[in-house]
């Protein structure tokens, strides 16, 4: 995450999926935003959504008012604005910079691993540039801060926490690239499913502990409810991945 994504549309979206997966703060949060440097480019720069509140505003009023008075009025895009507002309830928050090397990665999770022993949150969200590791970029090497390995959200799901991890979307397929990571995730964590968070830019993996669901309460009609098409939650199981919507289900997979 990079202070300069701050106010974009998709920081919008974001924050609004954080705050109703807190449900009102019942839900004890942790933000690792993974910060990286501002890097001098366009991107973070979808403010535009900011002039039509008659388009943007309804799905939260709160949210949407706080991002506006920053950008438009204040010209601030710093994340540290979100952090001191308390828009999201009962959260903390981990905003070191994440390098690239290897030994500076370890420092960045031994500190996170040591903000979790001291808040005991339920729910862990990892803001990371890119999302899960690829192929192409080892991790220890150049933009490897961009993303989370595998070995790491082992390590945090073993802790007994949920996950919430951002995950942007490739040139693939969109339907076969979610399957295909959700397949992913459940192989490498041992589970039977993993919810996912669907935006037109990009997705979050869910990844709930055995013992979660009371807190974070029946969260896929509280979106339909506020973001309607906007944002959409999908389940991956029994190799089947599932568009929950009110009262019924529709596998994208016939």
């Amino acid at each position: 995450m990079k202070d300069q994504y701050f106010g974009d549309i998709s920081h919008y979206k974001e924050t609004g999926i954080i705050r109703i997966l807190s449900n009102e703060g019942k839900v004890k949060t942790l933000v690792s935003w993974m910060m990286t440097e501002n890097d001098g480019s366009n991107d973070g720069g979808n403010n535009n959504y900011l002039h039509d509140p008659d388009i943007w505003r309804k799905y939260d009023p709160q949210l949407f008012d706080f991002l506006a008075e920053k950008v438009l009025i204040d010209g601030k895009k710093e994340l540290a604005e979100l952090e001191n507002s308390g828009l999201l309830q009962n959260t903390s928050y981990h905003s070191e910079m994440i390098p690239d090397d290897l030994d500076g990665r370890a420092t960045y999770f031994r500190n996170l691993l040591k903000i979790i022993e001291a808040q005991k949150p339920d729910l862990l969200f990892f803001e990371v540039d890119n999302g899960i590791e690829v192929k192409s970029v080892k991790k220890g090497n150049k933009n490897s801060s961009k993303y989370l390995y595998w070995g790491e959200i082992v390590e945090f799901y073993d802790t007994g926490l949920s996950l919430l991890i951002y995950q942007h979307f490739t040139r693939e397929n969109r339907d076969s690239f979610m399957k295909r990571l959700s397949k992913d995730v459940c192989n490498q964590l041992n589970i039977d499913e993993v919810y996912i968070i669907k935006t037109s830019r990009f997705m979050m993996f869910l990844v709930m502990q055995p013992d979660s669901s009371s807190k974070i309460g029946d969260f896929a009609p509280r979106f339909q409810n506020t973001w309607g098409d906007v944002i959409q939650v999908l389940r991956f199981a029994n190799d089947d991945l599932v568009l929950l919507e009110a009262n019924k289900q529709k596998s994208l997979f016939p």
